[in-house]
């Protein structure tokens, strides 16, 4: 990806946007469940909730209580893998 401007923090190759209290998921293993969004992401303080995309695979959102949280789970899960080449890619939802 060609990007101007550099990235910040652990500079990691993901844009992950501006900080909110909402993560975007991606990678998600087929047939992912919102019991797997609570198991993987319940482990981090401030988990308030997960939801999959309607319609996408592999897509969902994750809500944390403050972005402090949002922002530890991110860093946590960041290239996480799982199962057989699912590689997590948490990026902050873009706020409407």
């Amino acid at each position: 990806a060609s990007g101007s401007g550099g990235a910040s923090g652990s500079g990691g190759s993901v844009e992950v946007g501006a900080p909110n209290k909402s993560l975007f998921v991606e990678g998600l293993p087929e047939g992912t469940k919102e019991e797997m969004l609570r198991v993987l992401f319940g482990q981090f303080p401030g988990y308030t909730g997960g939801r999959m995309v309607p319609g996408k695979v592999g897509m969902a959102f994750v809500d944390f209580k403050d972005v402090g949280s949002s922002k530890i789970a991110l860093q946590g899960l960041q290239g996480f893998q799982i199962g057989a080449g699912s590689v997590l890619r948490l990026t902050y939802a873009k706020m409407q």
